[in-house]
């Protein structure tokens, strides 16, 4: 009786997770494995709704594709230019919202609003500013005399990446804010006074306990952001759609002109394939040379 109430006992946790295991197997592994699948075939819906083995010719045709091409490369200026940023606002407003200034509260939550702000409309939002007649951004500079006339900054190839990036670092750089703050709110203040005694400026400070302190933290939100913007094409959808031309094209643009717009579902599964493997080969990487506590 006492070895079968254990039994039971050491089989209900998994038999309550069970559940959760189905629906994470139905919506994340059946789809994965469904794009490997037809990776390795010619589906093309505009040809046959029957998917044909065709070894890998999914994968030449991608690297003999300009269109893929280009959107590699803009894919790593997208993570790591979005990335810079949202980590370095974050850290700066992190480090003047953990000090003692009238109103902290209220600043806190003024600086999370961009990132509580629906997407779609801080999309539209940019657009307006970036107006090449009538945008604040231009008008402000004209006023200011730094350009003469007005700038097609979404439009132009030279000043489309900073334009988006710095719109997209205005929406989310909120979670790695608060991440930070979180981080630096558990630091001892004795670490900070033990320094000042010892004659540490607010540079030593910074390099020698806030950061080091912060290392774990710093690992993890930096790979979550560098795996969501990687996955994330919503604020380049809504100011460019991948324009002018795939000027702006990304990898997950990429694949969804293909599948929804041309119809190529096994050319598309072939590149979404292409960057499952690339973010988990960054994952690993990066989780090997950084040590998480």
């Amino acid at each position: 009786m006492a070895k079968a109430y254990r039994l039971q006992y050491k089989i209900l946790p998994y038999t309550l997770i069970l559940p959760a295991i189905f629906i994470v197997g139905l919506m994340f592994f059946y789809p994965l494995g469904r794009a490997i699948y037809l990776a390795f075939t010619d589906l093309y819906l505009l040809r046959s709704p029957v998917p044909e083995f065709n070894g890998l010719e999914n994968f030449r045709t991608l690297i003999k594709n300009k269109e893929f091409g280009t959107a590699s490369i803009n894919t790593i200026i997208w993570v790591i230019g979005s990335n810079v940023c949202h980590f370095g606002l974050g850290l700066s407003f992190a480090l003047l919202m953990n000090s003692k200034i009238m109103f902290r509260g209220t600043f806190r939550g003024i600086l999370l609003i961009p990132w509580v702000t629906p997407i779609a409309v801080v999309g539209i939002l940019w657009r307006w500013l970036y107006n090449t007649q009538w945008g604040i951004v231009n008008i402000i500079l004209m006023q200011w005399g730094v350009i003469q006339e007005g700038i097609n900054w979404l439009g132009d190839p030279g000043t489309l990446w900073p334009a988006v990036i710095a719109s997209n670092a205005w929406k989310a750089y909120g979670f790695m804010f608060i991440s930070l703050l979180s981080g630096l709110q558990s630091i001892p203040d004795e670490l900070y006074e033990a320094a000042v005694i010892d004659g540490a400026n607010r540079l030593h400070k910074l390099i020698y306990i806030t950061l080091p302190s912060l290392q774990s933290i710093i690992a993890i939100i930096l790979l979550l952001g560098i795996a969501w913007t990687f996955n994330d094409i919503t604020m380049i959808w809504l100011l460019t759609e991948g324009g002018p031309g795939f000027a702006s094209s990304v990898y997950g643009i990429f694949i969804y002109k293909t599948a929804f717009k041309f119809y190529r579902f096994g050319l598309a599964s072939a590149a979404g394939v292409v960057g499952f493997i690339l973010i988990m080969i960054i994952a690993i990487f990066y989780m090997k040379r950084v040590e998480v506590d």
